[in-house]
């Protein structure tokens, strides 16, 4: 309004409209921390905002696109400002797969990191527990208590309960979890290669209802059985694995099994509270596991992913960073959420075909922030204190996950090579 190109908290009103805070605070402080303009207070040409940084490319061609999943105008869908590189187009349809690679969960190798993590569970659970001081509240809790909660955590609209043993205050080394623990870590340390095992025969289409609960305990779907391999089982719960991690320190990677389908309700790993990832500073770590997980600090392919909050997206306290190539099934990244790297997900929903029931695909999809479920999200509804910070920051010097199975591309820097004789 001052005509000085440039907004304060005051013109936005941030202190009445928690909206504005969030887009002040999304703005100001997205980049790099030791950018000019960074967190100032002022949104102006040193913030250089874009909702999108770079290009989008698509696969399908324009009216396959406006057929199929945008229904009419794909604009509709790229609200806000799109910034490619230079001479670069913002939108690409009929992308290549050399540039557009589909990636699937077999396309990744966990196996090396599943034998990097040798330590035993339960050993390790009985050695945090024989420490645990009742004069100190920072110590180790003894195992044995058992939280009965909803999944997704938080979710206005969940679909399966879970009795989940709890362990607080614990450190585990290079741990093992082994399938059906379906555990809640809260204030726990995790050093090195945190593998979680899941059953990698889920194929079946009633994976993920055999075993489901009502909110009173009792069974919600008792007729539905899943064969695994020849194998009839009630209870999938007791071979996959459902994890959360509430304010738990990483220092190194979470990887799991690569399982066939993506079985959403019961493979899923979630992470809520005060989420940090420590690599650069740890001093458990050695400098080639430190580049090691860097590349990774969670793989996760055909896993489902739940970060974040559902009910408390301004909560300083709720709070995910993260770096590296995350890798999992879909993401769902919801409250305040860092992102210094890559996103990749691997599991593409087609009608009628594994666990999408009918035509449901777009209910499938990768979520940052919140939709209502009239808008096809049946986990979440807009929170009333705002939606939230979410940055997703690529990082062109983190390398993929070793092992990965994909095409490469080679392209000369004649700058940096010459050959010729005296």
């Amino acid at each position: 309004d001052d005509g000085n190109a440039a907004l304060t908290s005051l013109e936005l009103d941030t202190a009445n409209n928690i909206f504005t805070a969030q887009l002040m605070e999304l703005i100001d402080t997205f980049g790099d921390p030791n950018r000019p303009g960074y967190n100032d207070g002022v949104i102006n040409h040193l913030d250089r905002y874009a909702k999108i940084q770079g290009q989008i490319r698509i696969l399908a061609d324009m009216q396959s696109w406006l057929d199929g999943a945008a229904g009419g105008t794909y604009q509709d869908y790229f609200g806000g400002s799109i910034r490619p590189d230079h001479n670069k187009a913002p939108l690409e349809f009929e992308s290549d797969e050399t540039t557009l690679f589909d990636f699937t969960a077999q396309d990744f190798d966990v196996d090396s990191f599943r034998t990097l993590a040798n330590g035993d569970f339960e050993t390790q659970v009985d050695q945090n527990s024989a420490l645990h001081d009742p004069n100190d509240p920072t110590s180790p809790e003894p195992a044995g208590e058992i939280a009965f909660e909803s999944v997704p955590f938080g979710s206005p609209h969940p679909y399966d309960y879970y009795d989940r043993p709890v362990f607080r205050n614990m450190t585990f080394t290079n741990v093992k979890i082994p399938k059906g623990t379906n555990a809640l870590f809260v204030n726990c340390k995790f050093i090195g290669t945190t593998f979680v095992e899941m059953e990698t025969l889920n194929t079946d289409d009633n994976y993920n209802f055999a075993g489901m609960l009502e909110s009173d305990g009792s069974p919600k779907h008792p007729d539905k059985v899943a064969v695994v391999g020849s194998t009839p089982v009630s209870d999938t719960k007791t071979i996959a694995n459902n994890i959360r991690f509430d304010s738990c320190t990483f220092e190194g990677g979470v990887v799991t099994d690569a399982p066939l389908q993506y079985t959403h309700v019961r493979n899923k790993i979630t992470f809520t509270g005060k989420t940090k990832f420590i690599l650069e500073e740890s001093v458990n770590l050695s400098s080639s596991e430190k580049i090691m997980f860097q590349r990774s600090t969670i793989l996760a392919p055909q896993v489902s992913l739940e970060m974040g909050t559902f009910v408390s997206p301004a909560d300083s306290s709720e709070t995910v960073n993260l770096s590296g190539t995350i890798v999992a099934g879909l993401a769902d990244l919801r409250g305040q959420i860092k992102i210094n790297g890559a996103l990749i997900t691997t599991f593409e929903p087609t009608s009628n075909s594994g666990p999408v029931l009918g035509d449901t695909s777009p209910q499938f999809n990768t979520t940052l922030g919140y939709f209502p479920s009239e808008d096809g999200d049946l986990e979440s509804e807009l929170p009333v204190d705002g939606i939230g910070v979410i940055h997703v920051r690529y990082d062109p010097t983190i390398p993929l996950p070793d092992g990965i199975l994909g095409p490469v591309t080679l392209e000369p820097v004649y700058s940096t090579y010459i050959e010729g004789g005296n």
